[in-house]
């Protein structure tokens, strides 16, 4: 076993964890076995101890995996991924789910041995962890910051609900395409107008949807604080105002959690994919009586916790995008295709899954489309600082059963005063939005009854 033991401040550190949280426990001795094949780099080292520091400084660790030395002096890149951590606060916690994906990505190199692979030049590193006191410091550093923040965070749950969702809904004179260009002016994202939501519940996940009689409507999730379970919701458009009905109507109810209510048409029917990971399906519902009444059709995928799965049609066949987890790890991060002659399978896994695994990345942000310039557009929610901290729109720029590529074209962050973005849907001149808010608790009777109001502009990040 080639190892390193945790430094005395980090066993420490680790007890209290163990002690105050019951974290899993972590062996010291955490290097994987020494592999004639493999060489896995931490943050482009070969020492596990930019691992603890990437995780000490609340940073994404990012692992890799390479081949060795080819013939020609060059390494194969085989896997790697930037690892989703919930919660930055737990050390024990975050390690044991890098170490998860290590294991994860060993195997997928084993798989990939034999796989085309493009090679690469000597990984770059970022310098040597020589010195003791720099690791001790990130330790106490990291401990420090702990505890300041717990003593700010419980008292802050007496008035603060963290993590609030809401919609957002914009009109525009033209259809809306909503990846700008890098100079493109914030101030045309001013129009938003936010649904009116009670707040002992939230909104979130916006699929609109323009009917064959030309009427405008909107599913999204909701879920009550009080069930802790989604349901998925609607309301219309009136087609004169363009503003939603007063009229909200639950439109599909299970005993397990629903989100995310992806619809696409068939054959002159109109189906829906809602997210069902807690019941370990993807399943699909036909539309009985458009809009309210939903039928369940069939299941795509069984024993599986699949979120935000999204279809997208290319004239021969369907692929299928979801994040696939398990129940010791986030499924932020990880983001697998499949494909099918038809939406109803049998599904065909891509050859290179996960094609994605990357937190910035890894998890679908509604649903895919073509932009103005007629490029393929795959919105992704950003969740490196935290679950649906904001979102990135790709271009598909490779997409077959042997080979996936995409590229970075633009990063929206939430509007100001918002902590959150992660849905993004058009249809005809409708956009809409989800944002993340932390809700005062009480603000008086006269904040239920208020109106749908405009909200503020959006910060643009263009791509790099």
């Amino acid at each position: 076993m080639n190892g390193r033991e945790f430094p005395l401040l980090l066993k420490l550190w680790v007890k209290v964890e163990r002690i105050l949280y019951r974290a899993p426990e972590v062996d010291p001795l955490v290097e994987h076995p020494m592999d004639s094949d493999f060489q896995v780099l931490y943050d482009g080292m070969p020492d596990i101890r930019y691992l603890w520091r990437s995780l000490l400084r609340r940073k994404t660790p990012h692992i890799q995996v390479f081949s060795r030395e080819t013939q020609t002096g060059k390494k194969q890149l085989l896997a790697e991924s930037y690892v989703a951590i919930p919660d930055k606060l737990f050390f024990c916690t975050s390690l044991r789910i890098c170490l998860q994906r290590r294991t994860s990505l060993l195997a997928r190199s084993r798989q990939r041995l034999h796989v085309e692979v493009p090679e690469v030049a000597e990984p770059t590193t970022s310098g040597h962890i020589s010195e003791k006191t720099r690791l001790n410091t990130a330790i106490l550093a990291f401990a420090i910051r702990h505890v300041i923040q717990k003593i700010v965070n419980q008292p802050s749950k007496l008035f603060l609900r963290n993590g609030h969702w809401m919609i957002a809904y914009r009109h525009s004179s033209k259809e809306v395409h909503p990846v700008p260009s890098p100079d493109s002016d914030s101030s045309r994202f001013a129009e938003w107008s936010t649904l009116n939501c009670p707040k002992d519940r939230f909104f979130a996940d916006p699929f609109p949807w323009v009917h064959t009689d030309g009427n405008l409507h909107l599913f999204f999730e909701e879920m009550p604080y009080s069930t802790n379970r989604g349901v998925i919701s609607h309301v219309a458009f009136d087609k004169t105002t363009r503003t939603p009905s007063s009229i909200r109507t639950v439109v599909l109810e299970r005993p397990y959690h629903l989100s995310y209510p992806f619809l696409f048409t068939y054959e002159n029917h109109v189906f829906m994919i809602p997210e069902t990971s807690e019941n370990g399906t993807i399943e699909l519902y036909r539309a009985i009586e458009f809009p309210t009444l939903w039928a369940f059709d069939t299941v795509l995928m069984s024993d599986v916790i699949a979120a935000d799965t999204t279809l997208y049609h290319d004239g021969e066949l369907w692929w299928l995008f979801t994040s696939i987890g398990d129940k010791s790890s986030p499924n932020w991060d990880e983001l697998s295709l499949f494909n099918a002659t038809t939406p109803f399978g049998k599904w065909t896994p891509h050859r290179l899954n996960p094609i994605v695994s990357d937190c910035r990345r890894g998890r679908m942000g509604g649903s895919i489309f073509r932009d103005a310039q007629q490029r393929l557009i795959r919105p992704a929610q950003d969740c490196e600082r935290e679950y649906g901290g904001a979102l990135r729109f790709y271009e598909i720029t490779e997409l077959s059963s042997s080979s996936y590529s995409e590229r970075l074209v633009s990063i929206r962050h939430p509007f100001r005063g918002h902590h959150g973005l992660h849905t993004w849907n058009s249809a005809a001149e409708m956009s809409a939005i989800d944002m993340k808010t932390n809700l005062v608790k009480w603000r008086g009777p006269r904040a239920a009854a208020r109106p749908d109001r405009k909200i503020n502009a959006m910060r643009d990040l263009p791509g790099k």
